[in-house]
């Protein structure tokens, strides 16, 4: 790229398909580490914390930080994001649906389409589950 005075490239996969982009920065990113110009925007913060034990998480969230986060085990092979997560569990959302995992409660705060933007998640008293659990028998 440097001999050639190319500052992006097209990857192709082995059949021949375009794989992705790729810019030098991209290259000197993984040797170095993150740098930082004029052209990033600042990222706004994906996780707010409201309380002891209860956030309000961009639906871009990572399912392994929301993990780390709740000192949870969530767990899918198909998406990355907390957002994703939600909608293999209930595909069909509104917004204040809510799934109560893991002693965690999940619930919808905003939607955009079938994009989830917000998930508000509380971890829950031992009493509250309790609570939880009758509702779902009756």
């Amino acid at each position: 790229m440097q001999k050639e005075r190319v500052h992006m490239a097209i990857l192709s996969d082995e059949y021949g398909g375009t794989a992705g982009l790729v810019t030098v920065e991209d290259i000197i990113e993984e040797i170095v580490g993150e740098i930082r110009d004029e052209f990033d925007i600042d990222e706004i913060n994906e996780i707010r914390k409201l309380g002891d034990g209860h956030y309000m998480l961009d639906g871009k969230v990572l399912i392994d930080q929301v993990n780390e986060l709740l000192g949870i085990h969530l767990e899918n092979d198909e998406v990355d994001t907390i957002g994703g997560w939600f909608l293999t569990q209930k595909y069909d959302v509104e917004q204040y649906d809510s799934i109560i995992e893991e002693g965690c409660e999940f619930i919808i705060n905003e939607i955009d389409g079938h994009h989830v933007a917000y998930i508000e998640v509380k971890k829950l008293a031992f009493d509250e589950l309790l609570e939880t659990a009758e509702q779902k028998e009756a």
